[in-house]
């Protein structure tokens, strides 16, 4: 008899197991949140082992949720930015490239989701789908999509929301699920964050032209969701497809005022952009009440960048200070390429507050 070629794989539980070799062919992740993860690596079944493992190890984030809440509202500002590496679609280039155009700019295509394995939505790469799973449904807990890929590198990109509307868990996982073994299917992309609307996002290398079948699996409930496959080098509307907060393009050194109202809702909180270069940045800040009491004054701000993707936000500065009617804030921001960034303001009192974001000397 032949040996069959077996290998060891987490499941999602993070219950180990023995497996036949998928016969799809490889598929490469890189990781892009500035490799702080692992430099580069090469992913067949045993890649998105060792993926689902690191995921084991982090553990869920289920939490609840801070006081300061989490993201968006309605429109956005400029078009097309220039990340690393420059612009154009070239799909032979390993280097990710982050080109942004508005949040809305590229319509869902009008394709209805699937719930059938073997009768999954086709759509085409360098578009965006959406649909609705839900774990406790009948017939839609998950969807299933089929798409043509020709070999190079591109950016899966994927948003969600709750359908209750709730600043909480969300978090949705993508299988390749293409080829003959279920159990060996790779983990392409398993979110989880907390927020009204999020965004994650992996780099990929597809090694040889094939047709990829992708189920889309929610890890928290029932869950909108878009995505899309971008060629390297394909804008993609940014910091999210659809449901766009309102977002003021920022200059340095302009002050900005404005009244930050009690982040209960997606609406209340508020979105800034800039290009900014590679170097620190200071984003000092002022409050005060607006109802004029000796009480507490507490707000955050973070900022992003890599197509807005949530996990990449980092606190700016968090004031929480007591019995006062006036607070004086400061906070670094130190970008690691060139590129768009979003900086977001939360707050848990009405406050007015005036910012400038300037080089740090």
């Amino acid at each position: 008899m032949v040996p069959v070629e077996t290998s060891s794989v987490s499941r999602a539980n993070c219950s180990i197991m023995d497996i036949r070799a998928s016969l799809s062919p490889p598929i490469h992740f890189r990781e892009t949140d500035t490799m702080r993860l692992i430099p580069l690596f090469k992913t067949t079944l045993l890649t998105a082992s060792l993926l689902s493992l690191s995921a084991c190890g982090d553990g869920d984030k289920t939490e609840t949720v801070d006081e300061v809440p989490g993201p968006e509202a309605s429109e956005d500002a400029d078009g097309i930015d220039t990340p690393i590496a420059g612009g154009g679609t070239v799909l032979n280039d390993p280097t990710p490239r982050f080109l942004t155009m508005a949040c809305g700019a590229m319509p869902i295509a009008d394709i209805r989701s699937s719930s059938s394995a073997s009768a999954p939505a086709v759509f085409t790469t360098d578009t965006v789908v959406n649909g609705r799973v839900d774990p406790e449904s009948g017939s839609n807990t998950v969807n299933y999509w089929s798409v043509d890929l020709q070999p190079g590198f591109y950016h899966l990109v994927q948003d969600a929301t709750r359908l209750d509307g709730r600043n909480a868990n969300l978090g949705l996982e993508f299988t390749d699920v293409s080829g003959p073994d279920a159990e060996a299917s790779p983990l392409l992309l398993s979110s989880n964050e907390l927020g009204f609307h999020i965004r994650d996002h992996v780099f990929l290398e597809i090694e040889q032209a094939r047709t990829m079948t992708i189920q889309v699996t929610p890890r928290f409930g029932a869950e909108d969701y878009a995505f899309g496959l971008f060629s390297n080098g394909t804008a993609v509307p940014s910091p999210f497809f659809d449901d766009c907060p309102t977002i003021t393009p920022l200059s340095l050194g302009t002050t900005e005022a404005l009244t930050l109202p009690l982040s209960q809702e997606v609406d209340d909180q508020k979105w800034y952009s800039i290009d900014l270069d590679a170097q620190d940045y200071v984003l000092s800040s002022t409050a005060t009440r607006t109802d004029g009491t000796d009480r507490n004054i507490i707000y955050s701000s973070d900022y992003g960048s890599q197509f807005g993707k949530t996990s990449r936000f980092e606190q700016i500065s968090r004031v929480n200070e007591l019995g006062i009617t006036r607070a004086d804030n400061s906070g670094a921001l130190r970008p690691s390429e060139a590129g768009e960034v979003w900086i977001r303001l939360r707050s848990s009192t009405e406050l007015n507050v005036e910012f400038t974001l300037q080089p740090e000397n």
